[in-house]
């Protein structure tokens, strides 16, 4: 079943609601708060990353339930996929690379792919002298042209404005001359 057809069954089918709001199991110790039910509609299905989280909380719910089912692969190899092909300076959107980045790649699979991808990431994501070296994780501003350009970043060890480490990222869209800072603390 496609994530798009998972999301309407969700959304319009009761069944499915009493099915998986059903109260009688713990989840305790689990990324699912209260049910499976109250996680999938809080998921954006137009993204890659949360269709695997949809298919990690049915996997969990049908293990708690005693069902036997078969594990497609087809979510969690898209996620080693821009794992494997991102440099470490980089957690790229999913939704973009999806919508963006991806249909480019033709018909290629497996090894092409990732070597295609990850010289696309490169040519997409630049920086003046050096990629951001981060201190949280990575937070790229994408806007409306794209990837923005990473022009430099300036770190802050002033206990009295944030009282922990911190650093400015700033980026430019080099179309329009907007400039974005990103700012964070550790």
């Amino acid at each position: 079943m496609s994530g798009k057809d998972f999301e309407q069954r969700v959304y319009s089918d009761p069944a499915i609601e009493t099915l998986l709001g059903d109260g009688s199991l713990s989840w305790h110790g689990t990324y699912i708060e209260s049910n499976p039910y109250n996680f999938l509609i809080e998921l954006n299905y137009a993204d890659p990353a949360d269709l695997l989280n949809a298919q990690g909380a049915m996997e969990l719910f049908l293990e708690r339930k005693g069902v036997s089912f078969e594990r497609t692969s087809v979510y969690s190899d898209f996620h080693e996929l821009i794992l494997k092909a991102q440099p470490e300076w980089l957690d790229v959107d999913t939704m973009y690379l999806e919508m963006h980045i991806l249909p480019d790649a033709g018909d290629r699979k497996g090894r092409k792919l990732k070597k295609w991808l990850k010289a696309r990431l490169k040519e997409l994501f630049r920086y003046h002298k050096r990629p951001p070296e981060w201190i949280q994780n990575p937070e790229w501003p994408i806007n409306e042209n794209g990837p923005m350009y990473f022009l430099g970043e300036i770190h802050i060890d002033d206990r009295e404005l944030f009282h922990d480490e911190a650093a400015a990222y700033l980026f430019l869209d080099r179309k329009t001359g907007v400039t974005e800072t990103v700012i964070q603390v550790f």
